[in-house]
């Protein structure tokens, strides 16, 4: 093996013609760089290493699990949702679920009836109480649960060619004990709605 200044030199050296129409290339050698601009550069990473993603996790969150029904599986209603859940207290005074049908989750920290702000229906105290209702969520397919499971009776059909195969996405996510959500963590399954017999 030769030194290190004889594989630099290999490195960054001109390209070579090896025969008619076949060159080798290779990379230049960098510009030389000073070392107050190394230390400005450096200085400005550490400076915006913090910026824009304060309160993130990229860590991949696995408390919950969907079980039923498979990704892509076909399935006609109701359908079952069962999921697995670990490292989460569910119950009176503790959390619970939300599962969203062909809807995006609220932000972290909101509850389920913030997804519907924009309705004139939810606006001042007695709107926001009736957009957080039971009935108000399921009828716009977000439902609130202690259980590992929900069973679905009906889906809205999606708009457009209603003979196009209908394809749905369920998410789950994790509500505090003031039906909040929890954190970023979101699990989804996509299933095919065939229609009945």
């Amino acid at each position: 093996m030769g030194t290190d200044h004889e594989w630099s030199e290999f490195l960054f050296a001109p390209p070579t013609v090896v025969r008619a129409g076949v060159t080798i290339l290779r990379p230049l050698k960098p510009p030389a760089r000073s070392a107050r601009a190394v230390l400005l550069a450096a200085a400005l990473l550490l400076t915006t290493a913090g910026c824009g993603v304060h309160g993130l996790s990229f860590v991949q969150d696995e408390r919950v699990d969907i079980v039923r029904p498979g990704d892509r599986d076909e399935v006609r209603l109701p359908v079952s949702i069962d999921w697995t859940v670990r490292n989460f207290a569910v119950g009176p005074d503790a959390g619970s679920f939300a599962v969203l049908v062909d809807r995006a989750p609220p932000r972290s920290g909101r509850p389920l009836g913030w997804l519907f702000r924009g309705n004139d229906s939810c606006k001042g105290g007695a709107g926001r109480a009736l957009c957080a209702s039971a009935e108000f969520l399921a009828e716009r397919g977000v439902y609130a649960t202690t259980d590992t499971a929900i069973t679905l009776e009906s889906i809205a059909r999606l708009t457009g060619d209603q003979r196009r195969r209908q394809f749905h996405e369920v998410t789950v996510v994790l509500l505090d004990a003031q039906g909040r959500r929890v954190g970023e963590g979101a699990w989804s399954v996509e299933f095919e709605l065939k229609q009945p017999l």
